[in-house]
């Protein structure tokens, strides 16, 4: 059965993940804001991915792959793996931990539930969670930007 494994102990940043998703990086400064405000709103949340999804929507992630020479398929699941890579910039790869199969320590994808009826181009994702410890100091942190 899957469980949370941190990403100290496995990451998800290596160099293959880094040179596959190099191509969404023009996309990180808003990917992360999209994560910053998912766990200001959902601070124990797992879904993050679909949330960046939602908001990036359908025709711009078909757009997106297309002017790179993708599939839409290729493009979704290079942007499930900027998550956590962005994840781990954001909080701190001791903070951030992915749902994974203990032995082979592979992810293990989830089915998208009915809660996200608007992404139903979506099939699966990857849950990952950060300590609500990292999401406060995250908020706090972004409070203090906007209120100097």
């Amino acid at each position: 059965m899957a469980e949370f494994i941190s990403q100290a102990a496995v990451p998800s940043t290596t160099p293959r993940t880094l040179e596959r998703t190099a191509f969404l990086g023009h996309l990180d400064d808003r990917l992360t804001d999209i994560i910053t405000r998912y766990f200001q709103d959902n601070p124990g949340g797992t879904q993050v991915t679909l949330q960046v999804l939602l908001e990036l929507g359908k025709a711009d992630v078909e757009t997106l792959a297309a002017s790179h020479g993708r599939t839409s398929d290729e493009t979704k699941q290079c942007i499930g793996l900027r998550v956590p890579i962005l994840l781990v910039r954001q909080f701190g790869e001791a903070a951030v931990s992915t749902h994974r199969d203990p032995e082979t320590r592979k992810a293990s994808t989830r089915a998208r539930s009915a809660n996200w009826p608007t992404l139903d181009w979506v099939s699966r994702y990857t849950p990952h969670q950060v300590s609500t410890f990292a999401t406060s100091r995250s908020a706090e942190s972004a409070a203090r930007k906007e209120n100097p």
